[in-house]
């Protein structure tokens, strides 16, 4: 038995000495972009951090590394990018640098490929459209672009990227071309995430009853933004409502003539009475209906109705 378990010890820890062959993720920093401890900061928690730098944390970022190439590239160029670029380094070669947005913590680092530090040649840049434009047009990131220190690599026009990119968060809508924007593929899984996209789409989607439909599940709310013929379609309104009862707002009036369709937004949102016609809020039989669904619209009830 014994003989066994030593065996066993043994092979499992040979195999933890093997080389990891898959791609894989090194972790470089999980603080927010001023850093740990932070400039200035007094507190207990950076000031035991000031006292040992073993307890320092990097603004976050991420490398991703290929074993088998000794390849390596960076999510975000932080201002830690010199320990960080170092600790990915140590074994492999950079290739490439993905900056995700313009928060100052996530492409400050992106000055030290400038000429008064590593002075780099086109390091590719791997970036949306808005961030590759404030790149290309700001100083003096744009200097790093003239002295070809870093090369922009926009990320634009691959609609399977952009739809990954998406079901993991939904503004990535914000930075998609203009021709992608009216792709509905990608405006329907945008709006499964975050239905007030609906804001951002072109006046022709609006116009379309599924994208309407979709954003409306998600958020009753988006009604606000859709196009007026829907405010006047049942089953488009009825799923609004019953995803936001507020939306009571944005329906077409035939809407307020139905006690039904009216104590339905109630029940889906208890501020949606303060917008029904004063005929229902002062029926008695109405009221008493409404408390029943929810009791919040107490608040807004005229106590001398109930009493009489």
């Amino acid at each position: 038995m014994y003989k066994s378990l030593i065996v066993a010890i043994l092979f499992f820890t040979d195999c933890s000495k093997k080389p990891i062959l898959d791609p894989h993720i090194i972790v470089l920093g999980t603080t927010q972009d001023g850093g740990a401890p932070q400039a200035g900061c007094k507190k207990t928690c950076c000031i035991n951090r000031w006292a040992n730098p073993k307890k320092e944390f990097y603004v976050t970022s991420i490398g991703i590394v290929d074993p088998n190439t000794k390849e390596a590239w960076m999510i975000e160029a932080t201002p830690d990018f010199p320990r960080q670029l170092k600790k990915l380094t140590d074994e492999n070669e950079i290739k490439g640098i993905f900056i995700t947005h313009a928060h100052i913590g996530h492409y400050s680092g992106l000055m030290y490929l400038g000429r008064e530090t590593m002075g780099y040649k086109n390091m590719p840049l791997f970036l949306g459209p808005r961030m590759s434009d404030f790149i290309a047009t700001n100083a003096p990131w744009s200097q790093l672009v003239e002295l070809k220190n870093v090369k922009i690599n926009q990320l634009k026009e691959d609609k399977e990227i952009v739809l990954e990119a998406i079901r993991h968060e939904s503004f990535v809508y914000y930075d998609v071309p203009q021709s992608l924007k009216d792709d509905r593929e990608i405006v329907i899984a945008s709006l499964k995430k975050y239905g007030l996209m609906l804001e951002f789409v072109s006046d022709k989607l609006k116009k379309d009853r599924e994208i309407v439909f979709t954003a409306v599940k998600q958020c009753g709310f988006a009604l606000k933004y859709a196009n007026k013929m829907f405010k006047d379609d049942k089953e488009i309104v009825h799923e609004a409502i019953k995803s936001d009862g507020w939306a009571l707002q944005f329906v077409g009036k035939k809407f307020f003539k139905d006690p039904n369709f009216l104590m339905l937004a109630v029940k889906h949102h208890g501020y949606a009475f303060e917008l029904l016609p004063k005929k229902y809020k002062r029926d008695k039989a109405f009221i008493e209906k409404c408390i029943i669904i929810h009791a919040y619209i107490l608040r807004f009830l005229d106590l001398k109705i109930i009493m009489n």
